[in-house]
């Protein structure tokens, strides 16, 4: 009796076996099988999965064309995808040997719920290991919920694993002559901490202000998401000024960045400074910010501050300017002055006063209230007093050829001795001027006009 349950039983779990191992083989070796699995995670998926047309099996290699996912929060896309993968069972682990998708498209939508948030899950750990010896994205799009594209061709290259945490290999975002590599360890259960080193790398075009320029760094990302250091070195390299290296040690949270110290060497400037990012105010600061410039007298330092939508105010004083910067006989001097700047570079303000002398004339202090664009200047109001006398006016300078400048200006007992020394005068005047500077061609209308010859 008990020999014939025994050999029952065994009976049954080899027929048992046979019945797996075949279930598994049309699971991972036939047509069959793969669209069983696509037919369970369209079920499972609290979202709407379909696909045009599938080919191949999981253990080979399978197609799916045009694969497409959409929730109430987001929508996906990829024009093809291709996956072959494989199981291991002791221990059980899922084995992805290839995964390629090309023309991502990812879209957030607006829900009309955002002030509703869901909570984050305490985890997104996996129930068993998944490798993921190679994947390829190519052509990957990001679309915010305005419908506005703010990521477009990326494409990226990785090799991971997960469980409980996630490990990266390697990683490799690219595009254009942008490109960032990283490796690290994100867990994937409370608190999410996470350690990552990434090396970004760029070629950059700024015609308006550095012209062509490269960009190299080494950054460590240590901590968790609310509370976090984050450690950077590099060097940006201007082509016209040479390589200038960079240090940043910073701590950060959810809601922004730090910077405890920043500094930047190199042989046109060096600056050294605290800084802070604001993710939620939307806003870059420099705060107690000095800048030297190498070989030079000149010292700059102030306060700025830089929101995302371009706008800048902030206040910077300056000792031993000179312009040109690099020259030996500049055109203009200034001792000492201050200025307040805000706006943008298509509408910007500026008042200050400063101590300032230009070629081979005797120094005088100059207050200054402006406002302009990329093109020009209007001289809201400029009052100084140079050669024992004052001056005050208006006037606009647009600096795009041929350079138009007008002025109305009213100057009063100044003394014109250096200019003619063997003739002494005190002069006071209301004219104005008005003409372009390429080629010079001005006219000069003179209001009014008081001369005092001293003998």
């Amino acid at each position: 009796m008990i020999r014939a349950v025994l050999k029952y039983t065994v009976a049954g779990l080899l027929i048992l076996l046979l019945v797996a191992a075949a279930a598994y083989h049309a699971l991972m070796n036939t047509g069959a099988g793969a669209s069983w699995v696509i037919s369970n995670l369209r079920d499972s998926l609290p979202g709407v999965l379909s696909v045009d047309d599938v080919q191949g099996s999981l253990s080979s290699g399978l197609t799916l064309e045009n694969l497409r996912y959409s929730d109430s929060t987001m929508a996906a896309s990829a024009q093809r995808a291709f996956i072959a993968v494989s199981l291991d069972f002791r221990p059980v682990a899922l084995r992805v040997s290839s995964l390629r998708l090309s023309a991502v498209r990812y879209q957030v939508l607006d829900s009309g719920n955002s002030e509703e948030q869901e909570p984050v899950s305490d985890s997104f750990a996996l129930p068993f290991a998944v490798h993921l010896e190679q994947a390829e994205v190519e052509g990957f799009t990001f679309i915010d919920a305005q419908d506005e594209t703010l990521i477009e061709g990326v494409s990226l290259t990785v090799r991971a694993s997960a469980e409980r945490r996630l490990h990266i290999d390697q990683a490799l975002l690219r595009s254009g002559d942008k490109e960032v590599s990283f490796e690290g360890d994100i867990d994937l259960e409370r608190p999410f901490a996470f350690d990552l080193r990434l090396n970004p790398r760029a070629a950059l075009e700024a015609p308006e202000t550095l012209g062509a320029t490269t960009f190299e760094a080494d950054l460590h990302l240590q901590g968790v998401p609310y509370e976090y250091t984050l450690d950077a070195s590099g060097r940006v390299t201007p082509a016209e000024w040479g390589a200038h290296a960079f240090r940043i040690r910073s701590t950060g949270s959810l809601s922004g960045l730090n910077i405890s110290l920043l500094e930047l060497e190199g042989p046109v400037a060096e600056l050294q400074s605290l800084a802070e990012v604001d993710w939620v105010d939307r806003f870059i600061g420099l705060s107690g910010f000095e800048l030297a410039m190498p070989d030079s007298p000149v010292r700059l330092a102030g306060d700025v501050a830089l929101d995302f939508d371009g706008v800048l105010q902030g206040e910077i004083a300056w000792n031993e300017l000179s312009w040109p910067l690099a020259s030996a006989d500049p055109d203009f001097d200034s001792r000492e002055g201050r200025v307040s700047l805000s706006g943008t570079l298509d509408n910007w303000q500026m008042t200050g006063r400063a101590e300032v002398s230009a070629r081979d004339l005797p120094s005088g202090v100059v207050s200054l209230d402006a406002a302009g664009d990329r093109d020009h200047v209007d001289i809201r109001h400029i009052s100084g007093e140079a050669l024992g006398g004052v001056l005050q006016g208006t006037g606009s300078w647009r600096w795009t050829e041929p350079g138009e400048v007008s002025a109305r200006l009213t100057m009063a007992d100044i003394d014109t001795t250096v200019f003619y020394p063997e003739m002494p005068a005190v002069v006071s005047a209301e004219f104005q001027v008005q003409g372009i500077l390429q080629p010079l061609d001005l006219t000069v209308d003179i209001d009014s006009l008081q001369t005092t010859v001293r003998g």
